[in-house]
């Protein structure tokens, strides 16, 4: 995977930016938080997932499967109401979602774009803008099984909702207790290995934003889409 992932970063480098990000789309927080819940329904459901990935080929091809995705898929499964919190993706937004999804390129798009609210959404606060992030992607992550994608869907799921829990992360100092407390995160069953949560630790320790958004990007992509 190690050579996937290098194709993978040389082919960002040199595709086009035709896909908007979430910074120059002013993506609201309903709606990121919206894509995170679709990520955990797309994970939690293997049906959903059989049902879109089989409609991205067709999106072309028929104007009505676009519909189709966005009114019966995304924004239903992408709707959250719990704990005071309402999330979900608007009609704009999953329009925008659709697009990405149907390109000739769609891993790179739905990939770079997945690895940007994520890391938004679950791996940094509200006053990230004014912190300072290393953005060379050098390091592509450990392997991770299928297993360790779904733990690593729910994990970044439960960190965009559970705000004291992300908090506590964030602030939390040296990465081996940043790599416990990110083990300890368990959904569904699964939880991220010592290998996965000490990668991630150490990122988060050294602010390299660029890394962590391109290793969740291709995870996120792999595990769901």
């Amino acid at each position: 995977m190690k050579f996937k992932h290098l194709a993978f970063g040389l082919s960002a480098l040199l595709a086009s930016h035709l896909a908007i990000s979430h910074e120059q789309m002013g993506i609201t927080q309903s709606n990121k938080l919206g894509l995170m819940q679709l990520l955990y329904n797309q994970s939690a459901i293997p049906e959903l997932r059989k049902s879109t990935n089989e409609l991205y080929s067709k999106l072309n091809s028929d104007k009505d499967v676009a519909n189709h995705l966005l009114v019966d898929y995304y924004m239903p499964y992408s709707a959250y109401s719990a704990h005071d919190q309402n999330a979900g993706i608007d009609e704009s937004y999953g329009k925008f979602l659709v697009k990405i999804s149907g390109h000739k390129d769609a891993e790179h798009h739905v990939s770079e774009h997945l690895g940007k609210v994520a890391f938004s959404t679950a791996l940094s606060s509200k006053t990230a803008s004014n912190t300072i992030f290393n953005m060379d992607v050098a390091d592509y992550g450990p392997d991770l099984d299928n297993g360790q994608r779904k733990a690593l869907v729910f994990a970044l799921w439960e960190l965009s909702f559970n705000d004291e829990l992300r908090g506590r992360l964030l602030k939390t100092e040296g990465t081996s207790n940043k790599a416990t407390l990110l083990s300890t995160i368990e959904v569904n069953g699964y939880s991220l290995d010592s290998t996965s949560s000490s990668w991630i630790a150490q990122q988060l320790h050294t602010g390299s934003k660029g890394q962590l958004e391109n290793f969740l990007g291709y995870n996120l992509y792999a595990a769901t889409w």
